[in-house]
């Protein structure tokens, strides 16, 4: 049952510091009125920060209350670094779908928590490169499916 206002319970380990968390146990596709999924969901660019060391796994919703369009929904990434100009792009997952980013969260959490990114190089981001692009513009990024994919 839903419950207004009620943030989302997620499996992760207390060694993960929450900077901010503002993600409601709502659902784009539960029966509610659109202008409470707009207030919770959709105008919510920043929904979930956390981090461990220099590890910082963010949620956001991106777009707006339109679901057929490509761009809008959930975007998760993990990056290690300080800053979102200037860092290392690990993880990027785009859905629209809530049980999929929480599966994802979770699992990534654990997987950084287990050490697995320690000695993994991601994508660069940097400002100052002239090929520069910004997280938001990369439509999927993974380096656990990239490693998954050399053990095949």
């Amino acid at each position: 049952m839903f419950s207004i206002n009620k943030l989302h319970q997620l499996k992760i380990s207390q060694h993960w510091k929450i900077r901010r968390n503002v993600f409601f146990d709502i659902d784009p596709s539960d029966e509610l009125s659109e202008d409470y999924k707009f207030c919770n969901i959709y105008c919510q660019e920043d929904l979930l920060w956390m981090s461990y060391f220099d590890y910082n796994l963010d949620l956001g919703w991106y777009g707006d209350d339109d679901l057929d369009d490509e761009n809008t929904g959930f975007m998760l990434v993990l990056y290690r670094g300080e800053d979102w100009n200037n860092c290392e792009l690990l993880e990027l997952k785009r859905t629209k779908s809530k049980k999929d980013i929480v599966d994802k969260i979770e699992e990534i959490s654990e997987v950084v928590i287990s050490g697995f990114f320690d000695d993994k190089k991601g994508y660069e981001i940097s400002e100052n490169q002239a090929d520069y692009r910004y997280i938001g513009q990369h439509r999927n990024y993974s380096v656990m499916n990239n490693f998954n994919e050399l053990l095949k």
